[in-house]
C-alpha cells in the first residue's frame, strides 16, 4: 500500500470495510498513520554507542577466530599442515 492510498482511506473516517477496502487495508493503513505520527526514538547516549562499538568488535572478533579455525579444518582434510 502506498501513501496516497493510505491517505484515502483514513480519510473516509471509518474501521467499516467498504469502497473497495479490506479490513487488512484499513488496518495497514492505521498502522502507516501511527508510525508516521510516532515520535521517532530517542537517540543513543555515548555509552550506551560505546558498549554497542564493543559488542560489534566482539562479534568480529569470534566471527575471524571461527573463520581461521575453519581454514585450518579444511588445511587438515586437505592434507596441508
Amino acid at each position: 500500500m502506498d501513501r496516497k492510498q493510505a491517505v484515502t482511506i483514513l480519510k473516509r473516517k471509518t474501521t467499516i470495510p467498504g469502497d473497495g477496502y479490506t479490513w487488512e487495508q484499513i488496518n495497514e493503513a492505521i498502522d502507516m498513520a501511527i508510525a508516521a505520527l510516532s515520535p521517532p526514538n530517542e537517540p543513543l547516549t555515548i555509552e550506551q554507542l560505546r558498549a554497542e562499538l564493543e559488542q560489534v568488535k566482539r562479534e568480529r572478533d569470534a566471527a575471524i577466530e571461527a573463520a581461521n579455525g575453519l581454514d585450518k579444518m579444511i588445511g587438515r582434510a586437505w592434507g596441508e599442515d
